[in-house]
């Protein structure tokens, strides 16, 4: 029986021997997931500016003095209020836990501070006036405030003489508005504090018909009379 054909060697191919080549496998590198996902992370979202934080004024003390007896201490806040928001009022009590006739004052802004030394200092209360100062170091940061503001603003710096506290018509401009609503809360508190010659009131403070009268309180309307009341039971509800 014949067996299968048998395949014959191609000339030219006698007698090589076929080496056989190894296998090498390629090294196969793996990124660990949490650096791919950051990476990932870093391409696809554009790097996020923040914008510069805001300079927070700094809060500034007064020195609140020679109060009159009669002057409550709800009253005096409520003024010292109207000029700006108030962190903190100290007002001095005795020994037997009676108020003196002096505290400090705390405002959250110098603008504040500035406008209760420009309204309150010299304001007569009956037979005083109260006297409202700041001392040296915090008088040298309200002009410095002041003085940055006004060069951020692209305004001309303010020339002060030594001691004198800085003041211009943008911030007086509203002085009478809070003068107004002073002399409403003292008015409805503590009438008698007001000054008066031959009878009349003679507040330093503008008045409801305008500049230069006297305050008729005889004239206010329903409205203004409720707004004081409102005004006072605010500040005693929120400063108990």
């Amino acid at each position: 029986m014949q067996g299968p054909p048998r395949f014959q060697m191609m000339p030219g191919y006698g007698g090589v021997t076929m080496v056989p080549v190894p296998f090498v496998q390629t090294p196969t590198y793996f990124m660990p997931s949490n650096l791919l996902a950051g990476g990932q992370r870093l391409i696809s979202q554009a790097p996020i500016r923040k914008p510069p934080p805001v300079e927070k004024p700094p809060q500034t003390t007064a020195f609140v003095g020679n109060i009159h007896d009669r002057c409550s201490n709800d009253l005096i806040r409520a003024m010292l209020q109207e000029c700006g928001n108030v962190v903190s009022w100290k007002r001095i009590q005795g020994s037997s836990g009676k108020f003196q006739a002096f505290g400090f004052c705390e405002f959250d802004h110098p603008e504040s501070t500035l406008r209760a030394l420009r309204l309150l200092h010299d304001m007569r209360l009956g037979d005083k006036k109260l006297v409202v100062k700041v001392d040296e170091k915090t008088g040298e940061l309200l002009r410095s405030f002041v003085a940055k503001q006004r060069q951020q603003q692209g305004k001309p710096a303010l020339q002060l003489s030594a001691g004198e506290m800085p003041k211009d018509e943008e911030m007086t401009k509203n002085d009478e508005h809070y003068l107004r609503a002073i002399n409403l809360l003292i008015e409805h508190e503590a009438p008698d504090l007001l000054s008066t010659e031959d009878g009349e009131i003679t507040s330093r403070s503008p008045t409801l018909q305008g500049k230069g009268g006297n305050l008729d309180v005889a004239t206010l309307d329903r409205d203004k009379k409720e707004y004081i009341r409102d005004e006072i039971e605010r500040f005693r509800q929120t400063h108990k």
